[in-house]
């Protein structure tokens, strides 16, 4: 569970799905109000790098600045959740570092942004590709 403002490192699997938890503590004050957005990049300037990118349901490599999380909010449960598709992470580069955080927005009287947890980003490279000849199991 976090507080606020914590730091986390993340460990992406290429050709795998992707998906964090975090979960809030009861001093966090979430509700059905807020909004999130969460991204990966090289840096803070947003450096371009080749990786993942959504077009339209399907992903393609190219040249980005920032990979945007899916996110899922629960006001009840007091999480987020950030995901990827694997479909995505096989397009990160075998070598790839980065940053990530999760930022929090409420638009009241004044609107705020508060930047909940932050880390870096590491990718681990796959062998195996998802346009392999997968088998069933054996009964």
């Amino acid at each position: 569970m976090i507080t606020s403002e914590n730091y986390q490192d993340i460990q992406i699997l290429q050709n795998h799905d992707f998906q964090n938890v975090i979960t809030f503590d009861d001093t966090h004050g979430m509700d059905i109000d807020y909004k999130y957005a969460a991204i990966i990049s090289i840096d803070k300037e947003h450096t371009a790098f080749e990786g993942p990118k959504a077009n339209g349901a399907t992903w393609g490599q190219d040249t980005v600045n920032v990979v945007p999380f899916t996110i899922e909010a629960d006001a009840t449960a007091k999480t987020v959740t950030m995901s990827l598709p694997a479909q995505a992470t096989r397009f990160f580069t075998d070598t790839f570092e980065g940053v990530w955080d999760l930022v929090e927005y409420k638009e009241d009287a004044p609107a705020h942004y508060i930047r909940q947890i932050q880390g870096d980003v590491v990718v681990s490279a796959g062998a195996t590709r998802l346009t392999d000849n997968f088998t069933y199991a054996v009964e």
